[in-house]
Order: C-alpha cells, then sequence, then structure tokens
C-alpha cells in the first residue's frame, strides 16, 4: 500500500441548495444546508485514501466549534491526522502510526511558552 503525507490547509464549507440563484440584491430561501470537510491538501488526501493509500494529512485544526466535523471526516475516510495548531501541546491522530507520528513530531515541534 502506498503511504503519502499531505499538508496544508483545511478547511470548513458550508453549501447552500436553492431552486434557483438569486438576482443581485435579494433574499432566497435555502432548501438545504451541508456542512462539509474541505482545502486542498483535505481533498487530496481523502482522494487518496479512497483510491487505497495510507494518508497523513498535517494541517491546523484546532478546538473549535468546528474541529469535531474535520476529525468525523477524516476518521471515516481513514485518514491520519497531524494537528499543527499552534499552542497545542500535543499531536491528535485519527488513527495511530508510530512512524509517522514520530517523523512529524521531530518536523514539527510545538513552541512552548512559560
Amino acid at each position: 500500500m502506498a503511504s503519502s503525507i499531505f499538508v496544508g490547509l483545511s478547511t470548513i464549507d458550508i453549501v447552500y441548495g436553492v431552486d434557483e440563484f438569486p438576482a443581485a440584491n435579494t433574499k432566497t430561501e435555502a432548501r438545504s444546508q451541508e456542512v462539509l470537510v474541505g482545502g486542498p491538501a483535505t481533498n487530496a488526501a481523502i482522494a487518496f485514501a479512497h483510491l487505497g493509500g495510507k494518508a497523513t494529512l498535517a494541517t491546523a485544526v484546532g478546538r473549535n466549534a468546528l474541529a469535531a466535523v474535520v476529525h468525523e471526516e477524516l476518521e471515516k475516510h481513514k485518514v491520519q491526522l497531524v494537528d499543527l495548531s499552534p499552542g497545542l501541546r500535543e499531536f491528535r491522530f485519527c488513527r495511530r502510526s508510530p512512524s509517522t507520528a514520530m517523523a512529524i513530531e521531530t518536523w514539527f515541534q510545538p513552541t512552548r511558552r512559560a
């Protein structure tokens, strides 16, 4: 099985479904709403995992209200997460892989403040 690490942006996309594109300066009612994980590195890692590869995503997710969405989606697609958010004292993983974890910790030591 091929392995790869993806480093980059992770986002939350909120998509609204409407019956027709609204005209300028008007309001329209949405018939649906979806909250999806996105971002170039995240999408590439999920696609790689879907194709049978072992994907690791190094990105900043943090501890906020939408972070759980990212964690759940990555776990669903079996993508390992290395959270590089400033201020985190440890890295979080969706799936354990000691060799990858050691490599990431060597490259990205978090700054410790007194």
